[in-house]
């Protein structure tokens, strides 16, 4: 019976281990990520022209945008985050930046600063960077779209800087809203652009609005995340 007991507890431990091993099978390697375990699944966003919509969600209570409360509806969620901290290369939000709470980084970063000779690539690799993260919707190929809402974290800089001018009506349109609601779930518009280069070499280029025959419908947009409430904000002592 030992013997039988022993199988049976040394099965389920493999497929314990199995499930687990599936369930991180695409975990970049950072032990620390600003996502909690409930973020998924994540979009990654490779080399060449993709195709999406942006799903608008209800905020929660950890969006660092003072212009809005928790129930409102948005979407994107602007972040500042400390990328390659340490010898584990971890990832934190910035609390600090986003939310005015003390920040270790940031001050060893300023102590650095002004210490004479100061290494300025090191100070500056501790500058939070500016992200932007949505939920989203990828029409790239059939595997893709049948993952349905996936979440984007994107640099600023490739993307929310980039169509947020699209989004700006043209004076002599007449329009009594200056802006395109292109994330609207009815009257909103796809988005296009491409992808060149990985890593430090990456450009997104040819951003711009596709025309929709269809809605977002409630059985999808009842899916989307809580952007802000899937991020970890760290203590000043991690």
């Amino acid at each position: 019976i030992m013997a039988v007991d022993l199988r049976a507890q040394r099965r389920q431990a493999l497929l314990n281990k199995t499930q687990n091993s599936y369930e991180h099978r695409d975990d970049s390697g950072n032990f620390k990520s600003i996502f909690n375990s409930e973020a998924k699944p994540i979009w990654k966003c490779g080399e060449g022209e993709h195709l999406l919509d942006i799903i608008p969600y209800r905020v929660g209570s950890q969006d660092p945008d003072k212009n809005l409360k928790p129930g409102d509806f948005t979407y994107v969620l602007i972040l500042w985050v400390h990328y390659g901290i340490g010898v584990n290369q971890d990832s934190y939000v910035c609390p600090a930046k986003n939310y005015g709470q003390p920040c270790s980084i940031c001050e060893d970063r300023e102590r650095m600063r002004k210490e004479e000779g100061f290494d300025e690539d090191l100070v500056k690799s501790l500058t939070p960077k500016k992200r932007a993260i949505y939920n989203v919707i990828v029409y790239d190929n059939n595997k893709e779209t049948e993952k349905g809402i996936q979440i984007w974290d994107v640099a600023h800089w490739f993307m929310e800087r980039l169509i947020t001018p699209l989004a700006k009506a043209p004076a002599r349109s007449g329009k009594a809203v200056p802006f395109i609601p292109f994330s609207d779930p009815d009257e909103g518009k796809s988005i296009a652009f491409e992808r060149k280069g990985m890593k430090a070499n990456t450009t997104f280029i040819g951003h711009r609005f596709v025309d929709r025959d269809y809605v977002i419908g409630e059985d999808i947009l009842e899916q989307a995340k809580c952007l802000d409430e899937l991020i970890v904000i760290p203590t000043s002592e991690e």
